[in-house]
């Protein structure tokens, strides 16, 4: 029951898969919000410490390397 459960909550996720952070930033700003699949992940490339900002009406994404 838990696996099924994951899948059917609605999580924001970015809109296209391969969607990277790193020390520059995000590589795509613009998210969703939805349940099931495809279940694209961002993907963070460099260790470090980040601010990461959503907004959750524009339905944006902005990530800020801090150290």
């Amino acid at each position: 029951l838990g696996d099924v459960y994951k899948r059917q909550a609605p999580f924001y996720r970015p809109s296209a898969e391969n969607c990277t952070v790193s020390k520059s930033g995000v590589s795509a700003t613009d998210m969703i919000y939805r349940a099931g699949d495809p279940d694209y992940k961002w993907n963070v490339v460099d260790e470090g410490t980040y601010e990461v900002t959503l907004d959750t009406k524009a339905m944006t994404i902005s990530v800020t390397y801090i150290d």
